[in-house]
Parts: C-alpha cells; sequence; structure tokens
C-alpha cells in the first residue's frame, strides 16, 4: 500500500526495493507536496516568500526542477529568476505558495558537489560536534547517528561524533535529550545549548 501511494503521489513507477510513507504529513504539508509536484511534472513556475536561516523574508519566482530528501528535510531544487541561478530552497521555509499558469521550457543546468551542500546559493559549513549520551538513550541513539559516529564508553554510555550544519535543527536535536547529553566538543555549541535551556527555564518561572 505504501509503495501504491507513493506511486499514485508522484505519478510514476516506483520499484519494488524502496518504501516510502507519508502518512505522517499533516494535510497542510501534503497539499504543498502536492503543488510542487504538480508544477515539477508539468513544468509550471512558482512562487513563494522564503524565509531564511535568521527569519528574513524574500519572495522567489523560480523554475522548480526536484524535490529532494537530505539530512532529515526536504528541498526543492530549483531555477531562481531573481537570482538568475541554481538554488536549493527548505520546502517547510516556502510559505504562501502559488503555482502560476506560466510554463517554463526545461533547461540542463549541471550541479556540482558544492550544490546539494548549499541553501539558497549560501554554502553549508558543517562542524564536527562532540556528544556524550546516556546509555538509557541506546533505542535513539541508533536511530538517529550512523553506526561509526557511535563509541560505547566503559560506563555503558555513548560517545557520538557528528559532522553538521551548526544551525536549529542541531540545536533542536541535542536538547531534545534534555539531561541525557552532554556537548563535549566545541566550547561555543556548549555555551549556546546552556543559554537556549535557560531560556527555556525562564519561560516556566
Amino acid at each position: 500500500k505504501i509503495l501504491q501511494k507513493f506511486g499514485d503521489f508522484f505519478k510514476m513507477d516506483i520499484p519494488d526495493w524502496v518504501s516510502i510513507d507519508f502518512s505522517g504529513w499533516g494535510e497542510t504539508q501534503k497539499q504543498v507536496f502536492e503543488q510542487l509536484r504538480y508544477a515539477i511534472l508539468d513544468k509550471h513556475i512558482v512562487e513563494f516568500d522564503y524565509y531564511g536561516q535568521y527569519g528574513e523574508m524574500s519572495h522567489r519566482t523560480v523554475e522548480p526542477t526536484q524535490l529532494l530528501y537530505k539530512e532529515y528535510t526536504w528541498y526543492l531544487s530549483a531555477y531562481c529568476q531573481k537570482r538568475k541561478a541554481m538554488r536549493l530552497f527548505k520546502v517547510f521555509r516556502m510559505k504562501r505558495i502559488q503555482v502560476l499558469d506560466e510554463r517554463f521550457e526545461v533547461i540542463s543546468r549541471e550541479h556540482n558537489e558544492d550544490f546539494y551542500n548549499s541553501e539558497n546559493g549560501k554554502l553549508i559549513k558543517s562542524t564536527e560536534i562532540v556528544l556524550q549520551i546516556d546509555k538509557k538513550e541506546a533505542y535513539r541513539i541508533y536511530d538517529r547517528f550512523d553506526e561509526e559516529d557511535i563509541k560505547i564508553l566503559s560506563s555503558g554510555d555513548f560517545l557520538v561524533s557528528i559532522n553538521c550544519p551548526v544551525d536549529d535543527w542541531l540545536y533542536g536535536l541535542i536538547l531534545s535529550f534534555g539531561p541525557s547529553a552532554k556537548v563535549l566538543e566545541p566550547e561555543f555549541i556548549r555555551v549556546e545549548v546552556k543559554k537556549r535551556f535557560n531560556k527555556m527555564v525562564e519561560n516556566y518561572k
């Protein structure tokens, strides 16, 4: 059933070695992906407001080419008419999406490795982060991290080393472990996590 749902959604044949379930999406999210699916397959220009990493908003008009799932989130790969270049946009930061009647011609555009490590034209820099996580979180550790990034300490706790962008997603991940996780490196992330935790405590005073 999952394969059938996936095939119906993208209107293409799906080989039986892959199974993807979209049932976790809310109705609004489903509507957004349906709009983008239609625009990509029918080559329609799309307009939307886009919020950057720091909350700044810009209006974009794009020629959508592909939906990309990368590092736990969805991106739209599209040619941005404003920037005159290919861009990756986080789908959940795209608001007030409109699929226009106007269509565009398909032009082959090459993507280098940097393109897939960028968002909105800015290269995403990765940082080496080391976490110590309580052994009681074992089920989450193996759900979230690659085995080669995990080391089991003599205490039974986990030492996790990851290389990823430093953004709200990372801080949300760390804080989701509550007192079970401790940042060992780098120091600036330790300071920021403490700052965010203290702000959370203030909200309940």
